[in-house]
């Protein structure tokens, strides 16, 4: 994990499963504001890390077989 790319997708996911964790310790439901922005902004950090990560892990892999 020596990627900058691979440690910043750690860290969007990161404040994404905080985020949701928030909202879940809040006890709040659907028409509530913070249940409606935080679930979402929450979702799309989590979704974006993951395409980070494997974009991050497809260069490593293609770094790793163009070094042999």
């Amino acid at each position: 994990m020596n990627s900058p790319l691979l440690k910043f997708a750690v860290f969007v996911g990161g404040i994404g499963l905080l985020i949701i964790l928030g909202v879940i310790l809040s006890k709040t439901s659907y028409p509530n504001l913070f249940f409606s922005i935080g679930t979402f902004a929450g979702l799309v950090l989590v979704f974006i890390s993951v395409v980070l990560m494997f974009i991050g892990w497809s260069k490593s892999l293609y770094d790793y077989i163009k070094k042999k």
